[in-house]
């Protein structure tokens, strides 16, 4: 179930839409997202909205977006669509059937294109790699409880980082959403 909080300018939305796709799909699929108290979303009339997605096999990665409109011609996107008003910065899961144990446990989930993309990067020489930043969301899991950030950015660490094996990793945290104080880890 993905769920939205709907509030400030379309609040009292007269429609709330999750779009998502699988993982290399063109198109989105657009379904309905409810404040019934029925879909996931809590209670009936509580702001929340809720969708279910179909279960997919263990490591399916989703896109997603949540669209909401209201009367006016208002329209809004979670996450917002870049500044060139593309929206293609969207949010991912993964479904995951793994058990979490005792230890933490730290991840980041990206795309198959993403994947490429850092690949790339990291077989260049550390002199000619560049700072790309790739959009996903961090996990961590501690005593069975899962944090998540969406709007993070992940990529290869600065010059002096990046010939060593394994490839060392930024996560940067947005200001507001910071983990145990940190805006920044490095793996």
């Amino acid at each position: 179930t993905v769920t939205a909080r709907i509030s400030g300018g379309v609040a009292g939305a007269n429609q709330v839409f999750l779009r998502h796709r699988l993982d290399g799909v063109a198109g989105f699929t657009e379904a309905v997202m409810r404040d019934d108290g029925l879909t996931g979303d809590g209670l009936a009339g509580d702001g929340v909205y809720g969708a279910r997605l179909a279960a997919q096999t263990n490591g399916t990665v989703v896109e997603f977006y949540v669209r909401a409109t209201a009367p006016g011609n208002l329209v809004r996107t979670w996450p917002a669509p870049l500044s060139d008003g593309a929206q293609t910065a969207n949010a991912l899961l993964q479904f995951d059937d793994a058990s979490e144990g005792a230890l933490p446990r730290a991840r980041v989930i990206f795309t198959a294109k993403d994947h490429r993309t850092l690949t790339a990067i990291e077989a260049q020489p550390w002199y000619l790699t560049r700072d790309a930043q790739i959009n996903a969301p961090f996990i961590n899991t501690e005593n069975g409880v899962a944090d998540l950030r969406y709007g993070v950015g992940f990529r290869q660490r600065g010059a002096t980082s990046r010939d060593v094996e394994p490839p060392s990793r930024r996560v940067a945290l947005p200001d507001d959403r910071r983990w145990h104080g940190q805006r920044m880890l490095r793996f």
